[in-house]
């Protein structure tokens, strides 16, 4: 199996990952973690704007379009991949307390693995030079 395979394989698998996430969230959350999670984050900074939920929904929307960019090997979907990630990553560190069930956290895991080996693919083996190559 050749590189590009296995890079188009592990993008697949993260997106599936990314789906299944939003629709155990959105259909089997247990109510208790979300109203804990809540008490507990009352005064967090990112609390106190309405706007950043649709501000999160775009960078969602960007990261599933970045996602197709680089199975698509278009350069600008290398950009808006790192871009995602980082975004989630301050994110992470200014959201406050993080209460999720061990469903979730196994995803998230998961998710952060597969996210390094794209990166590593895109940015650092022979890949990379499939993607200096597209024409945005």
């Amino acid at each position: 199996m050749n590189l590009e395979n296995i890079f188009k394989k592990f993008v697949l698998l993260q997106f599936i990952i990314f789906i299944f996430a939003i629709l155990f969230l959105i259909f089997f959350e247990n109510e208790n973690l979300i109203e804990l999670q809540d008490s507990l984050n009352l005064d967090s900074f990112l609390n106190q704007y309405d706007q950043f939920n649709i501000l999160i929904i775009l960078f969602l929307i960007m990261h599933l379009v970045s996602l197709y960019m680089i199975y698509k090997f278009n350069r600008l979907g290398r950009t808006l991949y790192l871009l995602s990630f980082l975004f989630f990553l301050i994110l992470s560190l200014i959201d406050g307390n993080i209460v999720m069930s061990s469903i979730m956290y196994s995803l998230d895991y998961i998710d952060a693995v597969f996210t390094g080996v794209i990166l590593t693919l895109i940015y650092l083996s022979p890949l990379k030079g499939k993607f200096d190559k597209s024409i945005n």
